[in-house]
């Protein structure tokens, strides 16, 4: 299968995500997004490597997909191995960052809903410094 064949299956994925999403059906879209996330790092694979800004995008894309699917390692496993390549994009360098930070924010938030009150305290001190010291981070590199 080609690059856009993967792609176009991806979008009406996505579509349908949406859709269940509009009617309720939360665990159906989450699905969805994940099939859609799938054939978007298959996308990935057909990708003429010379054609880096839209890698870029469709590893943002792809990251994105897996975030809204509840799949946060996925998620984070994408976005840290298209960061890894030294010609991907900066936008998409950019993007992929903030998610990591917010999917490992919201990994803390998950653990700290069945956590005991002190447990809660610690992990949410815990969220906010790592958030700031990975803000500032981005900040000193620019």
């Amino acid at each position: 299968m080609a690059w856009i064949d993967h792609r176009r299956r991806s979008e009406r994925l996505a579509s349908q995500a949406e859709a269940c999403l509009r009617e309720g059906r939360e665990e159906e879209a989450r699905s969805h997004y994940a099939r859609s996330a799938k054939a978007e790092e298959r996308a990935l694979g057909e990708l003429d490597l010379s054609k880096a800004k839209t890698y870029g995008i469709t590893a943002v894309s792809a990251a994105s997909l897996y975030f809204k699917a509840g799949k946060l390692a996925e998620a984070e496993r994408v976005a840290i191995a298209s960061m890894a390549l030294d010609w991907l994009p900066g936008f998409a360098r950019h993007q992929l960052r903030h998610l990591v930070q917010v999917a490992r924010a919201e990994d803390v938030r998950k653990g700290a809903a069945s956590a005991s009150c002190l447990e809660k305290f610690w992990l949410r001190w815990m969220a906010a410094t790592w958030l700031r010291g990975a803000h500032l981070l981005t900040l000193w590199k620019r």
